[in-house]
Order: C-alpha cells, then sequence, then structure tokens
C-alpha cells in the first residue's frame, strides 16, 4: 500500500512507519489504475508534472514514452486492453498498444467533437454489463462540460472504431 504526500511516494504496508519509496517528485496529486497484461499487473500513476511512474509488485519504474511528454500526462485510464493518457490542455488522447505499459503513445484527436471548444480533462469507462461484453465504452470529457463517446478494440483502425457520439453534461 502507497501513499503520497509533498515531494515523495511511501510504502506503508507495515502499519506504524512508512518507507520512502520515490523521492524528487513535483507534487503528490496522483491520477492512478491498476493494469493487468499477460505479463503482470502494475499500479501506474501520472500527476502532469513528474515523469509517469510504475510499480510492477516489487520495483517502482519510469516507463519510456515516445510520442506524448510523459510529464503532461494528467489522467490516465484502460480500456480494451490499452492504457489511454490524456495530457493537459489538449484535445488530444493518447493510446498506448494492446497490453503495453510503455513504448510509443500514439495521439487520438477528439477536439473536432466538442462543439463549445476546450480541451481534455478526463476518460472513463462505461458499461451496462459490469465490464464482460461488447458494449463497454469509452467516455472522454471536455472542459467545457461535453462527453464523446467511442467504443472499439483498435483505435488506428477505423474499421474496428467509432465514436458513438458526443452529449452535454
Amino acid at each position: 500500500m502507497f501513499s503520497a504526500s509533498g515531494t515523495k511516494i511511501y510504502d506503508v504496508s507495515a502499519g506504524g512507519s512508512a518507507t520512502e519509496v520515490v523521492t524528487g517528485l513535483t507534487n503528490a496529486r496522483f491520477q492512478s489504475i491498476v493494469f493487468v497484461n499477460s505479463g503482470s499487473s502494475f499500479l501506474y500513476i501520472c500527476n502532469g508534472q513528474d515523469y509517469c511512474r510504475n510499480y510492477n509488485g516489487s520495483t517502482w519504474t519510469t516507463p519510456t514514452l515516445t510520442g506524448v511528454v510523459s510529464q503532461d500526462v494528467i489522467q490516465i485510464n484502460a480500456h480494451k486492453r490499452r492504457i489511454w493518457m490524456i495530457t493537459k490542455d489538449s484535445t488530444k488522447a493518447w493510446y498506448l498498444a494492446t497490453d503495453a505499459i510503455a513504448g510509443a503513445a500514439t495521439s487520438f484527436e477528439l477536439g473536432s467533437l466538442f462543439s463549445r471548444g476546450g480541451y481534455l480533462m478526463a476518460m472513463a469507462p462505461w458499461t451496462r454489463d459490469g465490464g464482460s461484453g461488447p458494449d463497454d465504452v469509452a467516455v472522454f470529457i471536455s472542459s467545457e462540460g461535453q462527453c464523446a463517446l467511442y467504443s472499439g478494440t483498435d483505435p488506428a483502425s477505423s474499421s474496428t472504431w467509432s465514436i458513438i457520439g458526443t452529449f452535454d453534461l
């Protein structure tokens, strides 16, 4: 179990005392996911100022990301076996390859879907069957209160994805 405060992350698993495990951070306001791929489970964190980090059950690492500026990632989510990232002050979402925790991030432009303008603030999953069926949808939320719904498995192939609509909050 971990806790973040000030410029550090602490291991607080052993009751009573905390051990510093990551130091030298800019802030402790993290967004996180637990991402499971065929190899392992990872706690993946970002805060919009420091490099994204992940924990594999024994070690904290800084994954190598290309295409996206890791320090600009303000929010992270998982959809259809991919890690998705939202960067500050942008209408682009970024995604990694299936089951990847590092590597090339590809942009997914959503700006034209938001008639009020603004930028992406967050992404969230939406399902009507508890996540076990084909109806799982990624919801992208703008700073102006609009949402774009994405359904698909491969955002690089227009034959496997679709924007199924936008709506105002």
